[in-house]
C-alpha cells in the first residue's frame, strides 16, 4: 500500500501520495530506514482483474445520474474485492479501496459509501431481506464490517445493519 511504501521510504504519507497521484514523480530516493539513498520506482497496478474478482457497473439509473469524468463520458465499475474502475474512451484507472475503512465513491459531485454500493450490487437479496426485516429504507441502513478487527471492503465481510444494531455491535 502507499502508506507502507511511504513509511518504508521514510517520507510523509501526504507528500508521497500527492506526488504519485499527480504523476509528478515516479522515482523516489529513500530518506530513512535501512535503505537511505536507494532508488525505488513506482510501478502502476495494471491488473485488470484479480483471481475471483467480479466487476459490476455502478447503478447509474437507480440513482438517476448522468456520469461525466473530466468533460468526457465515464463509466464506473465496482469490484467485489473493493476496487473501483473508471473507464473513458482513452483508457481506464483502477483504485484499490479494499483497506479504506470509510471508502467513498464520488460520482457527479455526489458521494456514495463503497460498502453500501457493493452490497447493493453483489448482495441484493441480503439488502432486500434486511429492509423487509427492519421496515427501513436502504438509505437509513448502515454498512458494517463483519470482522471489525480486519475491516476490509470485500463483499464477504460486509453486512447491512440498523443504526441501533450497529451501536450494539460496537459495544
Amino acid at each position: 500500500s502507499m502508506n507502507a511504501a511511504a513509511r518504508f521510504l521514510g517520507m510523509s504519507m501526504g507528500w508521497f501520495n500527492v506526488k504519485i497521484r499527480t504523476h509528478k514523480q515516479r522515482v523516489f530516493v529513500a530518506k530513512g530506514g535501512d535503505h537511505v539513498g536507494s532508488k525505488f520506482k513506482v510501478v502502476p497496478d495494471t491488473a485488470e482483474s484479480l483471481p475471483r474478482e467480479e466487476w459490476k457497473e455502478f447503478p447509474y439509473t437507480f440513482h438517476g445520474l448522468s456520469v461525466r469524468g473530466n468533460g468526457s463520458k465515464c463509466r464506473v465499475f465496482i469490484s467485489n474485492l473493493g476496487r473501483v474502475k473508471r473507464t473513458w474512451k482513452t483508457g481506464s484507472r483502477i483504485t484499490d479501496l479494499k483497506h479504506s475503512y470509510m471508502a467513498v465513491v464520488r460520482v457527479d459531485d455526489k458521494s456514495y459509501m463503497l460498502g453500501k454500493v457493493m452490497l447493493y450490487l453483489f448482495k441484493k437479496q441480503h439488502c432486500l431481506d434486511t429492509m423487509s426485516r427492519t421496515d427501513m429504507e436502504f438509505d437509513e441502513l448502515q454498512c458494517d464490517h463483519i470482522d471489525a478487527k480486519h475491516p476490509e471492503n470485500v463483499v464477504s465481510n460486509l453486512q447491512l445493519l440498523t443504526p441501533t444494531e450497529n451501536v450494539r455491535k460496537q459495544e
